[in-house]
């Protein structure tokens, strides 16, 4: 029942974040906004495995950042984690995406980030830990 509701709550509070960092970079228009059309807002979800971990991506067809969330946690184990993010990445845009380059720590936007280097881009990943410091879900995106 605690990991539910600390998973419910961490996506909650994951797209809250998101929200508002796509909020605060979106630009303001002086003369009122402009009719657009409606975006796609449904939460789409896909499935996957790595090792004995299971996990789950959501994304709205229109946005390019994602929420994975992991049954059992990932422990704190770098080997594991990393071991995740390249199975996301592969998972999420294709395999042979990455180079051979170690994660390296990124900041954004005054936020630090696990950034892996691909051929085509740079996928950055936000962990969200438990109190025990094992990795109940996580936010990436490419850029």
């Amino acid at each position: 029942m605690r990991k539910s509701v600390t998973i419910a709550f961490v996506i909650v509070v994951g797209l809250m974040v998101w929200g508002l960092i796509a909020l605060m970079r979106s630009p303001s228009t002086v003369e009122g906004p402009t009719p657009s059309p409606t975006p796609n807002t449904e939460v789409q979800a896909k499935q996957g495995k790595y090792l004995t971990y299971s996990y789950t991506s959501l994304y709205k067809a229109d946005d390019k950042r994602y929420a994975a969330t992991f049954s059992p946690f990932l422990p704190r184990n770098d080997d594991v984690v990393v071991g995740m993010m390249k199975q996301l990445v592969n998972d999420t845009y294709g395999s042979g995406k990455l180079t051979a380059a170690a994660p390296q720590i990124s900041q954004r936007e005054g936020q630090s980030y696990i950034a892996l280097q691909g051929t085509d881009g740079i996928y950055y990943f936000l962990l969200i830990k438990d109190d025990t410091g094992e990795v109940n879900s996580m936010a990436y995106f490419k850029e």
